[in-house]
């Protein structure tokens, strides 16, 4: 996603507006996250509902995922406000637009949706809700934890996911370095219409509960997705599925389709909104089921691109996807009462510092890194989580760990080695949950120093941190 960071941090650096940062962040899980671990006793019978919300902004709305040409706008007028907005202060000359660093979007190409799944069992309720955003802010969480409270969710058993679209909708993020790099200025309405979309997904989730079955299962997609950072093969090809059904008739009520694939099919020059390969596929799952709602839930794609670019590319790759979870559907075996569990931990997060890695030498055809070690700049405290959510959730025999962030294919495939170490049938990845690190990479790619190690934002021991941190939130609902 920080794209522009790399191309624009020397400016930062030279404007002195970054500084050793200090202090320690908070720890532990809401009184809920530790009574979540503890699961449901009772045999009650699932019921499940979901539902689907379009959330896409009106005219003014900028997007978000790229931040450099052509979407960035650097010209007098803006020149001085992302010079501003680097400063701390992301000043609206107008208002009425949410645009201010960015070009608006100059229409819609696909709807972009908030969905959500809502699954009770013995008078609990679990919610999952899925936007088409390039992230999710801690705001955000924090304010759907407040209207899920209101429905008798807890904490730990809310999950909110973006698909990674780099065509969703921008200025919904209150984060000085997102706003800076990729997402634009927080413009409250603009914020506020998709947190109510998200509402309303909800609710009507909630109002279609009803008997139902759970399953789930894998297939191998191989066709769809490539490393882009110049490891080829590198990818994790699985493709999980959780299949929801009534309980009379089988009908869908959903299909939650988990896989690693960046949202990139549509580069920086598209100005329309879209869900990109994500809401391809959703689209084409639920008609080939005949009905029910898809949720697509992002895996560890922190490295990991679409096979094929431009509309007709996200079209191609989402039907891949669609073609494969259809395929996989009917052999999946559902149950009236699988187990529920989740686990919930907010994790204290090293100091915030952007890897520069091996500098240049102008015209020498090297780097300073035959000289001097790879360059670390501290960043402000406060443009970063000092700590963020992991979460876990066991459905039957299925596990999914959440990931606050972009971790790369290793760092998937880590995870679910240790679900599988605990005795889980599967094990899914769900990347950008709950909030947003950045890119998580391991210490090789970390010293390495390519895009994703240069944006792996909480130091050389990011992946392994997040690691054990899914692997605690695993072990919690085992």
């Amino acid at each position: 996603m920080a794209v522009w960071l790399a191309r624009w941090w020397p400016l930062v650096a030279v404007l002195g507006l970054v500084a050793c940062s200090g202090g320690g962040g908070g720890a532990g899980g809401g009184a809920a996250g530790s009574a979540g671990a503890g699961g449901t006793s009772s045999p009650a019978p699932l019921r499940a509902g979901a539902a689907v919300v379009d959330i896409t902004p009106g005219t003014g709305a900028p997007l978000a995922g790229y931040g450099g040409d052509p979407r960035r706008l650097l010209d007098a007028r803006t020149i001085p406000l992302n010079l501003l907005a680097i400063a701390g202060v992301c000043f609206d000359p107008d208002p009425s637009d949410a645009a201010v660093l960015f070009q608006p979007a100059r229409g819609v190409h696909d709807p972009i949706t908030a969905r959500a799944l809502v699954l009770e069992r013995g008078g609990r309720r679990l919610a999952l809700i899925k936007l088409d955003t390039v992230g999710v802010s801690g705001k955000l969480r924090r304010d759907l934890e407040a209207i899920a409270a209101g429905l008798g969710i807890a904490p730990a058993d809310l999950m909110v996911t973006a698909t990674h679209t780099h065509s969703g909708p921008g200025a919904v993020a209150d984060e000085r370095l997102w706003q800076i790099v990729a997402v634009d200025c927080f413009h409250e309405a603009t914020y506020r219409g998709m947190l109510q979309g998200c509402e309303r997904a909800l609710l009507q989730a909630v109002a279609a509960l009803a008997p139902a079955e759970l399953g789930a299962g894998v297939a191998q997609e191989h066709r769809a997705s490539r490393n882009r950072s110049g490891r080829p093969g590198v990818v994790d090809p699985e493709l999980g599925l959780i299949k929801v059904v009534a309980r009379q008739g089988g009908a869908p009520i959903a299909a939650v389709l988990n896989f690693a694939v960046h949202g990139t099919a549509l580069g920086p020059d598209n100005l329309l909104f879209s869900a990109d390969v994500m809401g391809y596929a959703e689209r084409e799952l639920e008609a080939r089921l005949g009905g029910g709602v898809a949720l697509f839930v992002n895996g560890a794609e922190g490295d990991v691109a679409p096979a094929a670019g431009g509309y007709s590319g996200a079209q191609a790759v989402g039907t891949l996807l669609a073609e494969t979870a259809a395929a996989l559907w009917p052999a999946i075996a559902t149950s009236t009462s699988p187990e529920l569990r989740t686990a919930y931990e907010l994790v204290p997060m090293p100091a915030p510092s952007y890897n520069v890695g091996c500098l240049p030498i102008p015209g020498a055809g090297t780097d300073a890194c035959n000289f001097l070690p790879g360059v670390v700049l501290p960043l402000l405290p406060e443009w970063l989580p000092r700590q963020l959510p992991f979460q876990a959730w066991r459905l039957g025999e299925v596990a999914i760990a959440t990931v606050p962030g972009e971790p790369i294919t290793e760092i998937g495939l880590a995870i679910k080695q240790q679900g599988a170490a605990l005795g889980f049938a599967h094990t899914f990845v769900a990347g950008l949950a709950n909030d947003h690190m950045g890119y998580v990479t391991t210490l090789a790619e970390y010293v390495r120093a390519d895009y994703e190690g240069r944006s792996t934002l909480y130091g050389p021991q990011t992946g392994q941190l997040v690691i054990d941190a899914a692997a605690r939130q695993l072990a919690g609902v085992r």
